[in-house]
């Protein structure tokens, strides 16, 4: 993974969360093109860059994301529980958790999270809750 480019108009040393953003966009980039690994990457210097939980949460979710693309679902799991943890709001995090939990195969803490997810009055994007009722 390159560094971050600078994308603050020339500035020599952007805040960690610039930085963050930076690498989370990079990281995103990866994982459309399906380089997970390089995804993971990115994202790990992401979440390192900052300690703003309301970015760092979003790149935990991203990461839990590309872990689960490899296959790496104690990793997916881990990373989702540590984005909640730090962003409840955060409605695709919860997903991300079910999603893990699912494909670990333990069933009655994925249907405790989704209904978790779905108790709280989360502001869901795009298809999000729609794929969550799916689990049930």
């Amino acid at each position: 993974v390159e560094e971050a480019p600078n994308s603050a108009g020339g500035d020599a040393d952007p805040s960690p969360e610039k930085l963050a953003i930076e690498f989370k966009e990079q990281g995103n980039d990866f994982l459309r093109k399906k380089n997970y690994e390089q995804a993971i990457e990115a994202y790990t210097k992401g979440i390192s860059a900052c300690e703003n939980p309301e970015i760092r949460g979003r790149i935990l979710g991203n990461r839990s994301q590309a872990y689960r693309r490899i296959g790496d679902m104690k990793e997916a799991l881990n990373d989702a529980n540590q984005a909640v943890k730090i962003l409840p709001s955060y409605a695709r995090g919860h997903l991300r958790k079910a999603y893990a939990l699912r494909e670990l195969k333990d069933w009655a803490l994925c249907q405790e999270a989704i209904e978790y997810a779905l108790g709280i009055g989360l502001d869901f994007k795009d298809n999000d809750e729609k794929n969550l009722k799916a689990l049930l």
